[in-house]
């Protein structure tokens, strides 16, 4: 039998849906809805749909930085599968410098690419959340505009930490 911890492990780095059916079962659905809508989601599970809205996951987001900064060792574990899941060549990290630590869960259907992100900058970490939809039969054109989205993000970041707001010039090569 897995642990919970374990089964979190696998849904979070590798997105197992078997590990979500496990946890959705262990866990209760109705117990699972109450603990998002106590962390403050608005959008949960409607019609019965596996649906959410954008300041749902950053909230979310929102509450997993909260969780490891007040429970620095359960939540530096989440934090550690955040930014090394299978999907760190994709999405909100796919274009930004490889020095900079991304931690993310993306979720994809088709004709769907999802992430929700929080980019950790010196001094300034930043959450970023991107829904696509009809993005055709595969996933990879939403993966890929979120990562030019990302990487627009990350630049108008840089720009707001330079004196005079000139541009600045960035670290590392792209992952």
């Amino acid at each position: 039998a897995y642990t919970l911890r374990e089964l979190a492990k696998l849904l979070i780095r590798v997105s197992d849906n078997v590990a979500w059916k496990m946890l959705n079962r262990r866990l209760g659905l109705d117990n699972l809805k109450a603990f998002m809508r106590d962390l403050g989601g608005k959008t949960i599970y409607p019609e019965g749909q596996n649906w959410s809205t954008a300041e749902d996951l950053t909230t979310y987001m929102r509450a997993v930085l909260r969780f490891a900064e007040e429970n620095p060792e359960l939540g530096g574990l989440l934090i550690e599968d955040l930014t090394h899941t299978t999907s760190d060549k994709e999405g909100v990290p796919a274009l930004l410098p490889r020095d900079v630590r991304v931690g993310h869960k993306v979720g994809a259907l088709a004709g769907v690419a999802n992430d929700v992100s929080v980019v950790f900058l010196p001094d300034r970490p930043y959450i970023l959340t991107v829904l696509t939809k009809d993005v055709g039969a595969s996933e990879d054109p939403g993966f890929e505009a979120i990562a030019e989205i990302s990487r627009m993000v990350y630049d108008y970041k840089q720009r707001q930490e330079l004196p005079g707001g000139t541009p600045g010039q960035s670290s590392g090569e792209n992952k």
